[in-house]
């Protein structure tokens, strides 16, 4: 059968419209890329300063997702209380305890529901009279 590149076997049946064919599935394919690129992101944005949770956090680790998270769960002007006292009780936690970088938790992984566990009156409350700002790790 002397096919040539002018002709190419589409259904079973010669066909001299190969190269036709092909750029047509060429342009679906590129067309669907294009579907996908235009799809919006995640969203990212908040009311909140979630900036200023993360640079009190003390593993500089795991931000695009975590802020990713919390922009998606963190809704009330509380969450967003709650949510900075859990990060300062948990940077206070890392402190006291003296923790390897290794065995501080991401970030992403911290905002992803496991921050609830170092809000006050929890396991892990940091005391009253803490200046948070004082410890400041990595």
């Amino acid at each position: 059968m002397g096919a040539s590149f002018e002709t190419g076997l589409v259904g079973g049946k010669m066909t001299n419209d190969y190269p036709r064919l092909i750029l047509e599935e060429l342009q679906k394919i590129s067309s669907l890329l294009e579907v996908r690129k235009r799809k919006p992101k995640a969203k990212t944005e908040s009311q909140f300063d979630l900036e200023s949770v993360y640079k009190l956090y003390p593993r500089k680790e795991g931000k695009v997702a975590g802020l990713a998270s919390l922009a998606a769960n963190i809704k009330t002007p509380e969450d967003f209380k709650a949510l900075t006292t859990a990060v300062k009780s948990y940077a206070f936690l890392v402190k006291t305890e003296k923790r390897e970088k290794q065995y501080i938790l991401l970030f992403s992984t911290f905002c992803n529901g496991r921050w609830k566990d170092y809000i006050p009156g929890t396991a892990h409350p940091v005391p009253a009279n803490v200046d948070i700002r004082d410890f400041r790790l990595l």
